[in-house]
């Protein structure tokens, strides 16, 4: 028999995070690495393989996660599946709905190291998220050294051996799928977002998931171009980008249900950053919503634009008018809170910001 060692980490936005933990469970003697999440991010996997380098070297992980309502990032199964195996859970069910609205979803959290002649457990509330593991409000429990004949390992396996048996392997042809329907549907990302690793602190723009703006015309004769600050233009580039004068990038982007390939440049004339919107907005062209009176509030210059990250060069876009702007008023006054605001020009007092 061997004694089992309890561990509880409480993380709130100031303790020390979760991920810190991780090494209450690592070990160099792993002979299976299991792990289920609801909701994985990029994020998440490069912390998880931070802290658990040696059980992840020793055996090949298995994970089981689910693209419920768009949560997951693509590119973090991707890099999940290069690690070891992945299979999601309830997407044949979503498949045959072409809905990422998940009824039941699935929602367990948890990591499952098995040894010879022990077993170690991370059991609780955080997804494999960066913000859950290091600054949400989380509990989870440690359980270290748990004895292989204890009933609990027998309940974990055979529910695991379950759920892994009818999940699906991913695959380049699901991911695919996953990654069209999560670009064009209103499920996920964005429905929840703030809820779910989105609304992370971002110094710049370019860690940033979503930005907004009062849009309006800055150039004469063009009624469906925005001008905006060089520092929130970086929030469309990678990071091989280099943002120097006259740059240049295709971007596209989901507006209205269609997908249009639209360019951000750092313009010359005005040392900002330009990008041409899509032309119409719900059947009406941009330009029939400006108004030369700059304190016309039902003008164009006082719509918002909101643009979420989905992928690379990829984000969804959002135009406003104002009797709507109380859909985006948290996003406004969370940026204001953090500082993560900029204006565009004094004269019409528009605003950038981002979260």
């Amino acid at each position: 028999m061997t004694d089992t060692e309890l561990g509880l980490g409480l993380q709130t936005p100031e303790s020390p995070p979760i991920r810190s933990y991780f090494e209450n469970i690592d070990t160099e003697d792993a002979e299976t690495f299991r792990g289920a999440s609801a909701y994985v991010t990029y994020g998440g996997v490069k912390q998880l393989e931070n802290g658990l380098p040696d059980s992840l070297d020793s055996t090949t992980p298995q994970w089981l996660v689910s693209f419920d309502y768009g949560y997951t990032q693509p590119e973090a199964v991707q890099r999940l599946n290069e690690l070891g195996e992945v299979k999601v859970v309830g997407v044949d069910r979503l498949k045959e709905r072409n809905t990422l609205n998940a009824n039941p979803r699935f929602h367990p959290k948890f990591i499952w190291i098995q040894e010879d002649e022990s077993n170690h457990l991370m059991m609780g509330s955080s997804n494999l998220t960066e913000s859950a593991l290091t600054r949400n409000w989380e509990a989870v429990v440690f359980l270290r050294s748990i004895d292989p004949d204890h009933s609990s390992i027998d309940r974990i396996s055979s529910w695991w051996e379950e759920v892994w048996e009818e999940s699906t392997p991913v695959s380049e042809d699901l991911l695919d799928w996953y990654k069209d329907l999560r670009e064009s549907t209103n499920i996920g990302p964005d429905d929840g977002a703030e809820d779910h690793d989105e609304w992370k602190d971002a110094p710049h723009p370019r860690d940033a998931s979503i930005v907004w703006a009062n849009i309006g015309y800055t150039q004469s004769g063009s009624r469906n171009q925005m001008d905006i600050p060089t520092q929130f233009g970086q929030f469309f580039l990678e990071d091989n980008d280099e943002w120097e004068l006259n740059s240049e990038y295709e971007i596209t982007i989901r507006f209205e249900g269609e997908t249009l390939e639209k360019k951000v440049k750092y313009h010359e004339g005005s040392y900002q950053t330009r990008i041409y919107l899509p032309t119409e907005t719900r059947g009406t062209r941009l330009a029939d919503l400006y108004s030369k009176d700059k304190f016309d509030e039902e003008s164009l210059r006082y719509y918002f634009a909101v643009f979420r990250r989905i992928g690379q060069y990829k984000f969804r876009l959002e135009i406003l008018p104002p009797e709507e702007s109380d859909d985006i008023q948290e996003i406004i006054e969370v940026s204001q809170q953090r500082g993560q605001v900029k204006e565009t020009d004094e004269e019409t007092e528009r605003l950038v910001g981002w979260l």
